[in-house]
């Protein structure tokens, strides 16, 4: 159960027993939760700026007015907050009651399972609401996101309601030479054609506004801000909503069909478009693809001035059927281009960078004097949120130059976006070789000893696992195995390892003395055991591992957060005869509990006390490590000390009683029993 999964329970109350009993009870029916014990209305009012709570209890017994307090508290933090009241007996008026003043229930502690209903109830109710407050929170972002993309599109467009324009891009704009869009918002449209193309606009907008399938269009021709009309104009209009009202889109294309918002920007419209981009989200990117012309001032020498600027009309017109609709590219300098573009993901800005790079590679441009080929150095950049514009382009810019002055003809991907991207697939590229390594048996297990300070006969050994790729490269567990997690892949090996460490047992079965082998279990394991239970009975029925002995090793939070599925996995070991170690044990107040629920052949202590000791701990640290030691040898529990790296501290363990060590300074891990064949 992950953090986010946990629920944080406030239960105000005089009695410490009561919400220990709550907790126990919830995670007995399978509600993984943790108790926040208040001792009154106050307490509960201070910490609650603190706590991210997901359900109040409140003892009627804690005070006269403490329910109605809690529940006033409770809804200036959060309106939806679900307070339940709680009391020895339940009836009918105080259920009515409690929903009177606010309340969610009232319940009874002597009903626990009642209780733990209600309990249950009101923590999905809590989780549905949150769930629909963030639904209709990224709805707002969908619509604000929408109108962000009408006024950064290169395609000039706008809407229009009942005639009246209501909104518009930039691009509509200029193409009427307005630099203020907020001048056409609220004016009619036909007043903005030429009179005498009015009639065949209206016309247009009469028949979009008809049926919701209408789509037409037709030239027309507009009066710009200046006075003077545009050429005929392709216009297309189509029937559509806006802001939940009927309403026709609107867009211009030039007479041959080439987007109008194709035209090349300044570097002030470049900033001013840069700055209205939202950065992303988890459908698309929004970035730069920054263009630079290699050896540019050497092809003005070669070609002239206005043949090379014939070379960047060249270029720009190569770049153009590669554009998407709302693309749109300025003019940085005489030889440095810049895009604006938003695409599927970061790898797609990615991507368009390559493609623009390597079709100006494999064209010719003809100007008016000569036939040349050039080469560009295409830079992507993925926008982040609050970027700082000017340092921005100004790194884009130097890298696209050094790149460029470095041979050029090259496609980069920079930037904080650009460089988690590349993690997440160096994450893909090292999941699919854990993949591999799965499906070659390029998986290999090393043991490191854990010595006996009492001289018990055996040998007994940690289990570790290392990987090779394709070309012998061997990597150590830390190096791959966060990944297999990220990638689901935990479970699979550890179905691996436990047939290797038996397979490895039963070949050295011959051995004089007893062995023992202790293999770990990952959390994705615990969670779901059928597999790996089905991988130990499977490698125990083909291989004969004499009187050697399987020890499974798991993490004492794992198996205190994992409840019922420890329960259901301790059951089946011991029906097995498999043995259970506790790792990391002794962190929590209430680890000794553990000892007698779980009945473990041994713990390892938590890497703490071992730490301590070296650092010469005294008082409580020592006193809670003797403890441990000594109820553990009362049970029967082997003790086991790991990461012992000195003389010192193996010394020290030794006089407080502990019955095994393991760490650098007894062996490291490179033991090898037998090969590992899966």
């Amino acid at each position: 159960m992950s953090d986010s999964e946990r629920k944080l329970i406030a239960v105000i109350t005089g009695s410490q027993d009561l919400a220990h009993k709550i907790q126990s009870e919830l995670r007995n029916v399978g509600v993984v939760a943790r108790t926040d014990r208040l001792a009154s209305v106050g307490d509960f009012e201070q910490s609650l700026p603190n706590n991210n709570y997901d359900l109040v209890l409140v003892d009627e017994a804690a005070a006269a007015d403490a329910p109605q307090m809690a529940i006033h508290c409770a809804e200036d933090y959060d309106p939806d907050l679900p307070v339940v009241v709680m009391g020895k007996d339940v009836s009918l008026l105080k259920s009515m009651g409690a929903i009177d003043i606010g309340g969610s229930d009232f319940v009874s502690y002597r009903e626990m399972r009642h209780m733990c209903l209600i309990c249950q109830r009101e923590l999905d109710v809590y989780d549905d609401r949150r769930r629909l407050q963030a639904l209709f929170k990224h709805s707002q972002q969908l619509e604000d996101q929408a109108h962000a993309l009408l006024r950064a599109t290169g395609e000039p467009f706008a809407y229009v309601q009942e005639g009246i324009v209501t909104e518009l891009n930039d691009a509509f704009a200029e193409v009427l030479g307005f630099e203020d869009e907020n001048a056409l918002v609220g004016t009619p449209l036909l007043d903005h054609a030429v009179s005498a193309d009015q009639a065949v606009l209206k016309g247009l907008i009469k028949k979009a506004g008809k049926s919701d399938n209408s789509k037409v269009d037709a030239e027309v021709r507009f009066s710009r801000a200046d006075g003077s009309q545009t050429a005929p104009l392709k216009l297309n209009l189509s029937a559509t909503t806006h802001d939940n009202e009927p309403a026709i889109r609107c867009s211009i294309t030039r007479t041959d069909g080439s987007a109008t918002g194709g035209q090349v920007g300044s570097r002030a419209a470049l900033f001013e478009a840069l700055g209205r981009l939202d950065g992303g989200d988890d459908d698309f990117a929004s970035g730069v693809v920054f263009v630079t012309l290699d050896e540019f001032d050497s092809l003005e020498e070669r070609l002239g001035l206005l043949d090379s600027e014939e070379v960047v009309d060249g270029v720009l017109s190569i770049i153009g059927p590669a554009q998407a609709p709302g693309d749109r590219v300025f003019r940085f300098s005489s030889s440095e281009l810049a895009l604006v573009v938003r695409r599927s993901s970061a790898d797609a800005l990615r991507g368009f960078a390559e493609q623009l790079q390597q079709a100006v590679a494999e064209a010719t441009i003809t100007t008016s004097n000569h036939e040349t080929g050039v080469t560009v150095t295409a830079v992507a950049y993925p926008m982040g949120a609050q970027e700082n514009l000017d340092a921005t382009l100004r790194n884009i810019r130097s890298e696209a130059r050094k790149a460029s002055s470095g041979g050029g003809n090259k496609a980069l991907f920079i930037g904080p976006t650009a460089e988690a991207s590349e993690r997440k697939h160096a994450a893909e590229r090292q999941a699919n070789k854990i993949k591999d390594a799965l499906k070659d048996d390029m998986l290999r297990l090393v043991y490191q000893p854990i010595a006996s300070f009492e001289g018990v006969p055996g040998q007994v050994y940690d289990t570790h696992v290392r990987m090779f790729d394709a070309n012998g490269n061997e990597y150590a567990a830390t190096e791959f195995l966060p990944v297999a997690v990220q990638f689901d892949l935990m479970t699979a090996i550890d179905c691996w390892v436990v047939r290797a460490a038996v397979k490895n047992l039963a070949d050295n079965a011959g051995s004089d003395a007893k062995t023992t082998i202790f293999v770990r279990m990952s959390n994705d394991t615990l969670a779901q055991p059928s597999a790996f239970i089905t991988a130990m009975n499977k490698a125990r029925e083909e291989f004969d591992i004499g009187d050697g002995e399987i020890i499974f090793e798991i993490s004492e939070f794992l198996l205190r957060d994992n409840r019922k599925k420890a329960d259901a996995l301790a059951k089946a070991m011991k029906d097995a005869g498999i043995g259970l170690a506790i790792d990391r044990f002794g962190a929590n107040s209430n680890s000794l509990q553990m000892l007698d629920f779980y009945q473990p052949r041994f713990v390892k202590l938590d890497r703490s006390f071992t730490a301590a000791l070296t650092a010469n701990a005294q008082g409580d640290t020592q006193a809670r490590f003797n403890e441990i030691i000594e109820v553990a040898h009362e049970r029967g529990v082997k003790t086991v000390a790991e990461h012992v790296e000195d003389a010192v501290a193996m010394a020290k363990l030794w006089q407080l009683g502990i019955n095994y060590v393991q760490g650098n300074h007894v062996q490291e891990p490179e033991v090898i029993l037998a090969e590992a064949v899966a």
